[in-house]
């Protein structure tokens, strides 16, 4: 078994030895010229068919016989370098070159065939050498600065022969290929990342580095000023133009996990010389892999990036923030606003889009209004809002005019206390700018309690000056309403509302006077805000007299006592009934009979008078009821018409039909009233043909 094995080994190891000979001897038996003619002609044959597929290969026709070079290829063929061959760049001159150049295309041709260039993207590198070789730029260097375009001047030498910023820098850190279309063309973007980007000492960033100095022209399109004066008086380029550098050029590290997994590499980042050193000199890596987009050009040209608010307003609406979010007060404990804490910001109420100043060349301004609280919060919000405003306008006025009273008497504090009443008035100023400045409808319940505050704090001060003496009455506070009603309808303590009846109702002297909680008039349970008291229960406090004194009437029954009265508010011409004349008063008519007040009819007329007057009463009624109709019905006529006028006769006749007396209060001045405006619409619709 042994020797049939080194038998076959023998076999195997002889067999080139064995194809020598046989060769040999067949050379032997042709002679040695036809040997030599033999091996002549294959070496010339194999000569030429290197020769034609080494230059086949080098064309770039050749290159986009793979579909993935497709793109750069027509890229080339409009390039200034249309003319020079794919080898002539890619690879630098010389044999060992020559020979990388096959193998490497070699492998590029496997791996197409393979299918292994699906997975990594054609890279290519063009060293310095193949830029500079003869023939080519050879020369670049020596031609010192020349116009790069138009007004821009550019040197190769000191970019590609120093080092830049501690970089050193190749033809293609500027010259690459990331504009898809433009084969090794300038990359303005990198010229702006060095010269923009690290430069504390401004040298690179100068502008006349770049730019000499624009002359106007008669035939200058662009240039309207002559500059070198400008720049021989040495006033900075920055002074009129601002800022010509939009981006930062930062990187960020997550781009490094792009190209590298190895967390080794990646903990590179921070060392910058290294990080340039292997990326530039070393390896062709575009700027722009790495580093944001830096534009050279002015900011109020760019319309992608424009400046923030907050560089030229930086807080502007800081006191805003801090009274919405209920902090920030001299003395005041936190209480952020009910909408913050449900999570809303500013832009919750602030949607209506309007032209900022009123001009939309400015720009859109966000504002809030009474329409925007609606959709969230019951009809009739909008009133309410208007009442914070209102309100917090009257104690803001009270509290400045306090404010102002109190640094008179300041000035004459003794020396000893002078320090804790200017702080205390500091204070109490900056709590009343907070609330000012902030709109104190961004928060009521905090607002309410900084004016409170500084209201204590301006108090202390005063008394400093004058022991014992108040600066001014100031509500310390909220009213107290048994639930948290005042949050809402902070204001609604000094309004006069109008009820359904026609009379005012003002909540003042219920609220802030006799200190009444909303509970006590109002309910929750069925309806919000319903009304909770009876007329009767009203009617025990208003209609109670003292002895030998009548009630009031007029402090709810106003409408009633004008018309009584013959108030000028019915007209220049208006006259009192001959009942007032007489020095009748309400409660002659409408007796109090223990504490309830009579609805009178005609037979209390005819207590005073014969009976004959509860006929005529109710005739005075009749006729008023049918005046109103009558011009009811005119006015209909004129619906579509917008008039002041018309608009005063509608309103006239809504006040007869309130006071709901119709016309027992003063029948002469009704009747009057409506006739002379039936007249009036009569002769209008006649003129107007209507």
């Amino acid at each position: 078994m042994l020797r049939e094995i080194i038998n076959i080994a023998y076999g195997i190891l002889s067999l080139p030895i064995r194809i020598v000979r046989k060769i040999v001897e067949r050379f032997q038996r042709w002679g040695w010229k036809r040997t030599l003619l033999v091996v002549s002609v294959a070496f010339v044959l194999v000569t030429v068919l290197m020769t034609l597929f080494v230059e086949a290969t080098s064309q770039p026709t050749f290159c986009v016989t793979c579909h993935y070079m497709r793109p750069y290829f027509a890229s080339w063929e409009e390039s200034s370098h249309q003319g020079v061959a794919c080898t002539m760049c890619h690879f630098p001159p010389g044999i060992k070159s020559a020979l990388k150049q096959k193998f490497t295309a070699s492998s590029m041709v496997v791996n197409y065939v393979t299918g292994i260039y699906k997975r990594s993207k054609p890279w290519a590198e063009v060293s310095d050498e193949s830029c500079l070789r003869p023939g080519c730029h050879e020369t670049r260097l020596l031609e010192g600065r020349v116009e790069f375009k138009e007004g821009i001047i550019f040197d190769h030498k000191p970019h590609l022969t120093e080092d830049r910023l501690g970089k050193t820098l190749r033809c293609t850190s500027c010259h690459s290929q990331i504009v898809q279309g433009e084969h090794i063309s300038v990359t303005e973007t990198t010229c702006f990342t060095c010269h923009f980007k690290g430069d504390a000492s401004g040298e690179l960033s100068r502008c006349t580095k770049c730019h000499d100095a624009p002359i106007a022209s008669p035939t200058g399109a662009s240039v309207k000023f002559d500059h070198v004066r400008i720049v021989e008086q040495g006033v900075s380029c920055l002074r009129c133009h601002g800022t010509m550098q939009v981006g930062t050029g930062e990187v960020r590290k997550e781009r490094c996990s792009f190209c590298h997994a190895d967390l080794g590499k990646i903990n590179k980042f921070d060392d910058t010389p290294f990080v340039h050193r292997k990326h530039i000199a070393e390896h062709k890596v575009e700027c722009q892999n790495c580093h944001q987009e830096i534009l050279h050009r002015s900011v109020s040209r760019t319309d992608e990036v424009k400046p923030s608010c907050e560089d030229c307003h930086p807080g502007f609406h800081g006191v805003q923030v801090d009274l919405f979010t209920g902090t920030g007060g001299k003395g005041v404990e936190p209480h952020p606003s009910t909408m913050f804490q449900s999570g809303l910001n500013c832009r919750g109420c602030h949607i209506q889009a309007s032209a900022a100043d009123g001009f939309a060349e400015k720009g859109i301004t966000y504002k809030a209004s009474g329409v925007v609280c609606t959709p969230c919060h019951d009809p009739g919000y909008d009133r309410i809002l208007e009442g914070w405003k209102r309100r917090n306008s009257e104690r803001l006025m009270q509290i400045q005019r306090i404010e102002q009273t109190v640094a008179g008497a300041v000035k004459g504090v003794s020396v000893e206390h002078r320090a804790v009443a200017d702080s205390l008035l500091e204070a109490a100023r900056y709590n009343i700018s907070m609330v000012d400045l902030g709109h104190g409808i961004h928060n009521i319940p905090y607002a309410e309690a900084l004016l409170g505050t500084a209201y204590g704090q301006l108090q202390s001060a005063y008394q400093m000056a004058r022991p014992g003496a108040n600066p001014g009455s100031f509500e310390i506070g909220l009213p107290k309403s048994g639930a948290d009603c005042m949050t809402c309808h902070y204001g609604v303590e000094t309004m006069i509302v109008q009820r359904t009846t026609g009379s005012p109702f003002p909540h003042s002297p219920h609220v802030l006077q006799h200190g009444l909680a909303c509970l006590k008039c109002h309910d929750n349970s069925k309806r919000h805000g319903s009304l909770a008291l009876s007329r009767n229960e009203c009617n025990s406090c208003h209609h109670k007299t003292d002895a030998g004194k009548s009630p009031d009437c007029q402090n709810c029954h106003s409408l009633q006592a004008t018309l009584f009265k013959g108030d000028s508010t019915w007209g220049s011409d208006a006259f009192a009934d001959a009942m007032s004349e007489s020095g009748m008063e309400c409660a002659d008519c409408h007796l109090p009979q223990e504490n309830a007040v009579k609805r009178s009819g005609g037979e209390t007329c005819a207590e005073c008078h014969d009976e004959t007057y509860a006929d005529l009463l109710i005739d005075w009624k009749d006729e008023t009821t049918h005046g109103i109709a009558v011009v009811d019905s005119l006015l209909h006529i004129c619906r579509n018409v917008q008039l002041p006028e018309l608009t005063a006769l509608r309103q006239e006749t809504d006040r007869i039909r309130k006071d709901r007396s119709l016309g027992a209060h003063n029948h002469g001045l009704v009747v009057a009233i409506l006739k002379r405006n039936r007249v009036r619409l009569e002769t209008f619709i006649k003129e107007q043909g209507l």
